[in-house]
């Protein structure tokens, strides 16, 4: 099954609304891939078949399901909802009774997401904050040492750093995060040339732990401080999570250029996020 990026990718490109260096790309794809050439393919015959008839009939049924949602009455949609299908589902063409049942089931998803979003708007920040913070239950992933410096002159340092760094993630999965602080602390102090995976690395930690200490400044200034590496992302989306508990109108900000920022492994979240607190 594709991506949701690439259904988007796809369908843009049919509008016409695929441009530059993201349409020149996507061109030379299609010049070599056979599989994306058949998507693209089943995508056209979707909008040959539901028309412009038929998308003012589905924009029709969302807006009077929202109408009905809104008024908590009993609604007459899924009837209406059925009979634009069973109009889709006349096509003698199996291929096309495929493609009318997927296009109905699109639309059911599309109304749902719409439901959703209208009846979660207004949800408060910090409940925001609580379904969607997480953590992980050990520090793993790094070891905070100085970059593969092993001569003899840094083995009682290197041997420290393992020790501080084992200490930390033991005191973490303890929940003595104090002792996890001051051992994240002391790897800082005890190496200052780390690679910037690294440093990236112990500084997100860092922040992790800091938010279990309800340090939210000192945690958002660690997140902040990720400048190189894997975990800019990661640091990015906690950053904004913590901004919801302190300041609304800056997480919405923070959340604004994840939503913003297609390759963002939270980019569908945070527009979700966004969509409830307005």
């Amino acid at each position: 099954m594709i991506s949701e990026q690439l259904q988007f990718q796809i369908q843009a490109y049919l509008d016409g609304s695929l441009l530059g260096a993201e349409l020149e790309a996507f061109q030379k794809q299609l010049a070599t891939n056979e599989a994306l050439r058949q998507e693209v393919e089943l995508f056209r015959e979707m909008d040959d078949l539901l028309g412009e008839t038929d998308v003012i009939d589905f924009k029709k049924t969302i807006g009077e399901v929202l109408q009905a949602n809104q008024s908590d009455a009993k609604s007459t949609e899924p009837a209406k909802t059925t009979a634009t299908i069973r109009q889709l589902n006349a096509q003698p063409n199996s291929r096309r009774k495929f493609l009318s049942i997927a296009a109905g089931i699109a639309l059911v998803g599309l109304v749902g997401t719409v439901l959703f979003l209208n009846n979660n708007k207004g949800v408060s920040a910090e409940s925001l904050y609580s379904a969607n913070m997480s953590f992980p239950d050990e520090l793993a992933g790094g070891s905070g040492l100085r970059s593969t410096n092993d001569s003899d002159t840094l083995a009682g340092k290197t041997q420290a750093l393992k020790i501080a760094w084992a200490t930390a993630n033991e005191a973490y999965q303890s929940q003595q995060f104090e002792t996890a602080l001051a051992a994240i602390n002391q790897i800082e102090q005890l190496d200052t040339e780390f690679e910037s995976e690294i440093q990236g690395n112990l500084l997100f930690k860092k922040g992790l732990i800091l938010l279990k200490l309800n340090r939210m400044e000192a945690a958002i200034a660690a997140f902040e401080a990720v400048k190189d590496g894997a975990y800019i992302p990661n640091a990015q989306w906690k950053r904004a999570l913590v901004l919801l508990k302190i300041d609304v109108n800056q997480a919405k900000i923070a959340l604004g250029e994840i939503a913003s920022t297609s390759q963002h492994p939270e980019q569908k979240q945070a527009a979700i996020i966004l969509q409830q607190l307005n």
